[in-house]
């Protein structure tokens, strides 16, 4: 079984301050020239040229809003850390989802507090989830401590997985998997970025294995207080 760990991922260093405010900047300022292309576009005649020029246009849109996404996640780097009760963080977690009718279930306990970043824990697994319904249907939350006391939270899906040889490059921004992963749910591949940037802000190990059969695995390892 291919399990990746964070440390073993290569080319997905921190970006440093000057290139995440540089990447802001940049997706930002790129808004309104789009948008006067998409106003021009729309008083065009229709034909399929149109409409290509169109899809294109909301393509970059959508890299852009990204962009802008990836760059303002470090946000949460700078949040103070707070000690949480990690069952009832995660039970309220999960609830969110139910109530809007998504397939997300919780099982296991910790019982541990846990000192963190409340938001950019959040962030990071509600990007693991978003995932997990995006290409399996349903995401499962398990949580547990290892033989050695340390607290792990599973996110699993029971979609296609990901090819042993995309292990690596999915943690890359704005990479997208085009062979096992379904290519009609249009992602533009920030979200796994965004969660490993964060899980390594927060000092936990995030790793991806396939599990056995089909579906995914993807493990936050995180240290705990009780």
């Amino acid at each position: 079984m291919q399990q990746l760990m964070v440390s073993d991922v290569g080319g997905c260093e921190n970006l440093t301050a000057g290139n995440v405010l540089m990447l802001a900047a940049i997706s930002h300022d790129l808004q309104t020239p789009i948008a006067r292309m998409k106003l021009r576009v729309e008083q065009m005649d229709a034909s399929p040229e149109r409409d290509r020029l169109w899809r294109d246009l909301e393509e970059m849109q959508h890299l852009i809003h990204a962009g802008l996404a990836y760059a303002r996640s470090m946000e949460s780097v700078n949040e103070a850390l707070c000690r949480a009760d990690l069952d009832a963080f995660l039970d309220c977690l999960v609830c969110d989802y139910q109530d809007s009718g998504q397939a997300v279930s919780l099982g296991g306990r910790s019982g541990v507090l846990l000192e963190t970043r409340p938001h950019a824990l959040r962030r990071v697994l509600t990007n693991l989830i978003d995932n997990a319904l995006k290409f399996g249907g349903s995401a499962q939350l398990e949580v547990q401590r290892d033989v050695e006391g340390k607290v792990l939270v599973q996110v699993l899906d029971n979609g296609p997985g990901i090819a042993k040889e995309e292990l690596e490059e999915v943690f890359k921004p704005f990479y997208r998997v085009e062979s096992s992963r379904n290519r009609s749910t249009n992602g533009i591949g920030v979200g796994l970025a965004i969660a490993l940037q964060l899980s390594q802000a927060l000092g936990a190990r995030l790793s991806l294995r396939n599990r056995e059969g089909s579906g995914l695995c993807a493990q936050l390892e995180l240290g705990a207080t009780t």
